[in-house]
């Protein structure tokens, strides 16, 4: 029986199975640079983890101190690092409660941390909640 398909162009069939062979080399070495990229992530991840774990902050916006939290590990969403923190939040009627919080891990960021002791954060955990109360009452009866 006769091969039709062959017959139209044989060295085209040849270099189709080139270019096959040859996208299939590629893509091979592509998955060994996305595993490599991958390693080099969960690496990255870690070492800021290990550094970053545990700390105390108060996080500035322009001047004013717009939280105080505690960094809890940091993780690599979509090739971007992020901060898994707590912050303090304290509600209109005086609660006060720890959310949990994500940064972008950027330069910008952690200029405006400022890193406190464990001493320095209950201070500022102190002032931190006493102001938004007193702030929160003086909204209420201004009204």
């Amino acid at each position: 029986m006769k091969n039709y398909l062959k017959d139209v162009n044989n060295s085209e069939f040849e270099e189709l199975t080139k270019c096959k062979q040859t996208m299939k080399k590629y893509e091979e070495l592509l998955q060994i640079e996305r595993n490599r990229k991958d390693v080099l992530l969960q690496k990255i991840q870690n070492a800021y983890t290990e550094k970053l774990k545990g700390k105390y902050f108060k996080l500035f916006s322009v001047a004013d101190l717009e939280t105080i939290g505690k960094i809890e590990y940091v993780y690599c969403k979509s090739n971007k690092f992020l901060i898994n923190t707590t912050k303090i939040n304290v509600t209109v009627n005086g609660k006060v409660m720890m959310v949990p919080c994500k940064y972008e891990l950027t330069d910008e960021i952690i200029e405006k941390m400022q890193f406190l002791t464990e001493e320095e954060y209950k201070a500022a955990f102190y002032d931190y909640v006493i102001e938004r109360i007193i702030t929160s009452v003086d909204e209420e009866i201004m009204g």
